[in-house]
Parts: structure tokens; C-alpha cells; sequence
């Protein structure tokens, strides 16, 4: 299996590693792929930090960013995926998710194979994937997200929501909420809700009331 590096946004052909982003599972057993990857690196002589996350508790290397990486790496599951995602974005940095456990839909390589994946993605074979993300303007501040962004009411009342595709407008709705989901974000809370699943690799995106008031839907 040729590695699928996510995300990535800058030119990665056979360079050598020499700084390695790591973004860990909180709770997982994660000891042995640690120990190959710190003597892959030992080995390699790269530089190995940790990046900063949501929810990472165990410290597995020096703290550092995302920037100057050539690569990050997620040690869990699609959760630390995403995580590592949203990290290693802003920097343009691409993103090797491992699977410390079953495989899933981000995480590219089984932990037993961690050491053949760098050796591969350090000679660049390894195939690139990239994700289609949701960006929100709130107050001059942008929100980014792979999965889905989720629009809910604050206290009593309901949201209006008011949809343009292309500056057109499209669609007028009152309700408790919008959930907006990526191809890959639509078999999570856009499922749950009652949307529909895209098929992957599909460039669109999905938008998914959550308890639309009775007749509110409006098309201009």
C-alpha cells in the first residue's frame, strides 16, 4: 500500500526528512510505533516534536509547531487525524495519519508498517490526497474544518438561516440550526441528522437543517 499523505499544499519529492511533526492519541497504547519512529529518526537524523493539539496528554517529544515540518505525523485514529489536520493546515505541512488500531477512512498505514511508510514518503513514493475543507468569516476571524461545520441556536428562539450559492440567494430556513458537511464530514452529524452521504472525492458539500420549523423553507 503507497502511503496517502493528506492535505498537503507544498512540493514534496525525495527530500530528507529532517523535522517530523507528531500529533499522539490521549489514550491509547501507543509505545512501540513510538520507539520505531524515535529510532527512524535517530537513524535519519531528523528532529522529532510534538505538535500542539486538542486533548494530547502524554508528551512523546519536545513541544513544537507545525511550521518548518516536513511532515506530520497522527499516531490513533481518524480523530487524531483530524486533529493533526487542523494543525498542520495553516503551515501547509502534509499529514500521514497511522492507524493504532483499526483502519479507517484518514489513517493511510497500520502502526506495524510505520517504518517502511517514512522510508517510503522520505524517497517520495507516496501518494498524495487532498481534502476538501469548509472555511467560515465570523468578527475578521476564520474557522476552518475537514468534517462539518455546525450553526445552533443560543437560548430560546430559532436561527434563520439564509443560504446564497455564488452570491445568489438560495434557500431561507428557520430552525434549530444548519449543519454543513464535506463529502468526507457526511457520513458523521450530516447522517445523524437526516442528510444524505457524498461520495468521496465529490468537490461539493452538504447542507443539513436540524429541526427545520414546519413550512419555513423558502426557495427565491
Amino acid at each position: 500500500m503507497t502511503p496517502a499523505v493528506h492535505y498537503p499544499s507544498r512540493a514534496m519529492n525525495a527530500n530528507p526528512l529532517d523535522r517530523i511533526g507528531l500529533v499522539v492519541h490521549p489514550r491509547r497504547e501507543l509505545g512501540r510505533t513510538l520507539a520505531t519512529v524515535r529510532e527512524w529518526v535517530g537513524r535519519e537524523g531528523a528532529a522529532l516534536v510534538q505538535v500542539d493539539a486538542p486533548g494530547q496528554e502524554p508528551q512523546a517529544a519536545p513541544a513544537g509547531t507545525a511550521e518548518g515540518c516536513d511532515l506530520v505525523m497522527a499516531l490513533g485514529g481518524d480523530g487524531t487525524t483530524l486533529a493533526a489536520l487542523r494543525a498542520a493546515a495553516p503551515a501547509g505541512c502534509p499529514v500521514l495519519g497511522l492507524a493504532c488500531g483499526s483502519l479507517g477512512a484518514l489513517t493511510a498505514v497500520t502502526a506495524e508498517r510505520v517504518d517502511e511508510a517514512l522510508d517510503r514518503v522520505s524517497r517520495g513514493d507516496w501518494t498524495e490526497r487532498r481534502l476538501p475543507a469548509l472555511a467560515i468569516a465570523r468578527d475578521g476571524d476564520e474557522v476552518m474544518a475537514i468534517n462539518d461545520l455546525v450553526l445552533v441556536r443560543a437560548g430560546a428562539g430559532q436561527v434563520l438561516v439564509e443560504v446564497k450559492v455564488d452570491g445568489e440567494p438560495f434557500i431561507r430556513l428557520v430552525g434549530d440550526g444548519l449543519v454543513a458537511g464535506t463529502p468526507l464530514g457526511s457520513t458523521a452529524y450530516t447522517l445523524a441528522a437526516g442528510g444524505p452521504m457524498l461520495a468521496p472525492g465529490a468537490s461539493g458539500m452538504v447542507l443539513t437543517p436540524l429541526a427545520p420549523h414546519g413550512g419555513s423553507a423558502r426557495r427565491w
